[in-house]
């Protein structure tokens, strides 16, 4: 959006210096431009993009249940045991060291995707 644009969803004409019409206009202009929010919006806002990814990740989870149970059936024909301690431990490394590049932390972090693995393993087998 050009200057114009936002000086004319601020109130203001092109020409004008902006003098008669206060300071409101320049935080009008910074807010349409996304740089100040009230807390009420950057809340709702953040919210609103929060609902999006709980929707993916459970999406996400849905998927790899589907995988899970394809895996369990693959190994109860090879007659494998579903715990693959190897296996598992692979995952945690690797979530550990994407954790770390979201700055998150990483033990606590791969504590909860063992929960996560967990629920996933107890499901293997079941159909």
């Amino acid at each position: 959006m050009d200057i114009a644009k936002l000086r004319k969803k601020a109130g203001r004409a092109d020409g004008e210096n902006g003098a008669a019409h206060g300071d409101g206009n320049a935080s009008r202009i910074a807010q349409l431009l996304g740089l100040k929010k009230d807390p009420e919006t950057i809340i709702r806002r953040c919210r609103q993009e929060i609902d999006g990814v709980d929707s993916a990740v459970v999406s996400l989870f849905g998927q790899r249940m589907r995988l899970v149970k394809k895996i369990g059936d693959a190994k109860g024909k090879l007659g494998t045991p579903v715990l693959d301690n190897c296996r598992e431990e692979q995952v945690l490394a690797g979530v550990e060291a994407r954790a770390e590049q979201e700055g998150l932390p990483r033990q606590e972090t791969r504590e909860l995707y063992g929960k996560i693995i967990e629920y996933f393993r107890n499901r293997e087998g079941n159909k």
